[in-house]
């Protein structure tokens, strides 16, 4: 410890954890310390660690060898019992972070950023020691413009009250880089109190994500806490099978009233979820997958599956049916693949790859009938169709793991052997269990970069003035219109005759710029040099017109090249079609070789000359024929 004397906490956010091999055992997920009465610094038991199994265990500090950049060394022997927090202990990433509290000198409310922590000398304990606080409170602009310093512990008090809304930033700060599956595990293990602090920090499309992860008791915790036009926002980000389950657990008039709250199209597929039985294949599709129409081509459908939004198993196969787009559709004629759509040209028709062999999915069907659909046939995603042959929406294989699941899945750790026993009971571990797992990426602990841990961790700030693109572009645009005009040559040449006429034949102490003329020189290059990246940034932007005119140039062409071929295709078959049917020509040749043979025969056996069919009759009626 001898290079990093004090550390600040925020550089061991999602550190990974090594034992003496090298090999990685976890990643620190937060630091426990406990407070003590009075002014004195608080001690630091231990880290947080994450294993591999997403249980939650604690490292003693006492078992901790070292702590270097990007690193944590330790002797190697963990008890993989999972963490429980005590009464007294404190958090420091989920409690102590984004408090107020105040200055003892001078009574000043500040805001704590970070906090550093020491090994005492001579011994194997940790101390809170320092603590990096933000001056003002927590606001949108407060919080770049405010005055930052690092105090001792003694010289801040409030942190052992109970604080009501409690700030997230520096929280959230701490773990942006999570998904929002580990995220929602970090949530989880919060006070609630604290969660809902965070939740509130949260912005929508984030907190959906993570809600989306979370168990229902605290989905339902965590709503409860927002207001309802926010709830109501928060709900329209979800996926509408997430949302539709979350508001299953809700009362009636709760969930009608956020139904109201929500936009109409939003609330309507949400209805349409919830009239079906839960665990069928109506509860379980979602109402937002790919659809396109017959005549789109395989272009038009990866473009569709490149949307970042999609989750892969959404994204693996696109549905095509007849107008309309949106679900419950026209008549569904059949899935294509993402496989065979990288296969095919672009300019392909979709409706001429299709795999329509498979039946859809009833929306009735049970879930050990969807279960079943799936490991049959190998699928990420089926279709839901109804008696009428429309396409309602798509099942994918998570939202069918996910009930099929243990409702505590989330609960739980991936391997079975961490998980309970064949009796219900938690499978028995030693007390004691030296755990060596490496990483997948093969990282040890000489492979990491070193940074200052002595320091707090730099917040994050833009240093260059904000603009709009969009606008600073648009005027760029005009500037450069302006420049390429006989105007701008007019007035520029009148310019430069006043200048000169003006500094050789005015007064001398009139004169600002006697011959040669050095500053009229300077503003001519000072106006050049600025007029030449306004015309390259003009004809940027004009360039990226052109290519996006290009590109719909590109499709129109290959979409008309497939409908070419297509035609010519048909006309092709309906040649060869019309090649086999007997036309009038060949009708009347063949009525004309029979008269004359039959008119043969007629005269070969009776000799009497007459013809079989004459050529004119009488006018009148056909008395002969009747």
């Amino acid at each position: 410890m001898a290079g990093a004397p004090r550390i600040f906490v925020s550089h061991l956010s999602g550190v990974p954890v090594f034992d003496p091999n090298g090999d990685q055992v976890g990643r620190v997920r937060d630091l426990v310390a406990m407070l003590r009465v009075g002014r004195r610094p608080p001690r630091l038991l231990g880290l947080v660690v994450e294993l591999s199994t997403r249980r939650r265990i604690f490292l003693p500090m006492t078992r901790v060898t070292g702590i270097e950049s990007g690193q944590v060394i330790t002797t190697g022997v963990l008890n993989v019992r999972r963490f429980e927090q005590r009464p007294t202990e404190r958090l420091v990433f989920g409690e102590l972070l984004d408090r107020r509290v105040r200055l003892v000198e001078t009574g000043e409310e500040v805001t704590v950023l970070d906090v550093a922590v020491q090994q005492l000398p001579a011994r194997r304990e940790w101390e809170i020691d320092r603590v990096f606080v933000r001056k003002g409170r927590s606001g949108a602009f407060r919080r770049t413009k405010g005055e930052t310093l690092t105090v001792e512990w003694s010289a801040v008090t409030g942190f052992s009250l109970e604080e009501d809304g409690q700030g997230a930033e520096s929280l959230l700060a701490t773990f942006e880089q999570l998904r929002a599956a580990d995220l929602a595990n970090v949530m989880h293990h919060l006070s609630p109190k604290r969660r809902g602090e965070v939740a509130l920090a949260l912005d929508d499309d984030r907190l959906a994500d993570v809600l989306e992860e979370l168990p229902e008791d605290d989905q339902i915790e965590i709503l409860s806490k927002l207001k309802e036009e926010r709830a109501a926002d928060v709900l329209e980000a979800m996926d509408p099978d997430d949302a539709a389950d979350l508001l299953g657990e809700l009362p009636e008039e709760d969930v009608e009233r956020l139904l109201t709250l929500m936009r109409p199209d939003e609330a309507a597929d949400v209805r349409r979820l919830m009239a079906y039985e839960e665990r069928t294949a109506g509860g379980l599709m979602t109402t937002e997958p790919i659809v396109l129409r017959p005549d789109a081509t395989v272009a038009d459908a990866l473009a569709r599956v490149r949307n970042a939004d999609l989750s892969p198993a959404l994204a693996a196969q696109v549905y095509v049916c007849r107008p309309p787009d949106e679900t419950p559709t026209g008549k569904y004629l059949g899935t294509a693949h993402f496989q065979r759509l990288l296969r095919d040209p672009p300019y392909t028709l979709v409706s001429s790859i299709l795999d329509d062999d498979l039946q859809p999915l009833a929306p009735d069907a049970a879930l050990p009938v969807v279960a079943g659909f799936f490991a049959t046939y190998d699928m990420v995603a089926a279709p839901v169709v109804d008696e009428s042959g429309s396409l309602l929406g798509a099942v994918t294989v998570d939202d069918v793991l996910d009930h099929m699941l243990p409702e505590d899945w989330r609960e739980t750790e991936f391997h079975l052997d961490d998980g309970p026993g064949a009796d219900g009971s938690e499978a028995p571990h030693g007390p004691e269990r030296e755990i060596r797992e490496r990483t997948a990426s093969g990282a040890t602990a000489a492979t990491r970069p070193r940074t200052r841990l002595d320091q707090p961790k730099p917040q994050r700030r833009r240093l260059l003035p904000e603009w709009d693109p969009e606008a600073f572009g648009r005027l760029s645009e005009r500037i450069a219109r302006f420049l390429g005009t006989g105007r701008f040559i007019v007035w520029m040449t009148v310019v430069i005759i006043l200048w000169v006429v003006w500094n050789v034949a005015a007064p001398g102490e009139w004169r600002f710029d006697t011959y040669p003329f050095i500053f009229l020189t300077l503003m001519l290059s000072l106006q050049a040099s600025y007029a030449a990246p306004l015309i390259l940034l003009a004809q940027n932007r004009q360039a990226d017109r052109d290519r996006v005119n290009l590109e719909q140039d590109r499709k129109q062409n290959e979409r008309s090249i497939a409908d070419t071929e297509y035609l010519t295709r048909e006309i092709a078959a309906l040649r060869i079609g019309l090649g086999e049917v007997a036309t009038r020509d060949w009708i009347r040749s063949e009525l004309q070789d029979l008269v004359k043979e039959l008119e043969e025969r007629y005269t070969d056996g009776h000799g009497d000359g007459r013809v079989v069919f004459p050529a004119e009759r009488a006018h009148g009626r056909d008395v002969d024929d009747r």
